[in-house]
């Protein structure tokens, strides 16, 4: 998260982070890349373990508007809202 208070200069070097592979960034991404839709069922895994593990920490998922299409996804959602996920982020690109 970049805060609020952050010069312009340190959000847009933050920001230009995560437009990269993952293999770029140390500091924020755990997984990236994949076929359409993967990417939520992975999260949902990942914040399902973390609760099970007695882990406060949140998953961010950033995806596209594409993945929405995708069978997977929908399923992945489901069991989110399923397992009541509140550790869960998910952010939708709508371009």
């Amino acid at each position: 998260m970049i805060p609020t208070s952050a010069p312009r200069s340190v959000a847009s070097n933050a920001i230009a982070e995560l437009e990269r592979h993952a293999y770029r960034i140390r500091r924020f991404a755990v997984r990236m890349g994949g076929s359409l839709g993967q990417g939520l069922t992975i999260a949902v895994g990942m914040a399902l373990g973390l609760r099970l593990k007695g882990n406060p920490a949140f998953v961010y998922n950033s995806m596209s508007d594409g993945e929405l299409d995708e069978g997977a996804t929908w399923k992945a959602a489901m069991a989110a809202a399923h397992h009541k996920l509140g550790n869960l982020i998910v952010l939708v690109d709508l371009n």
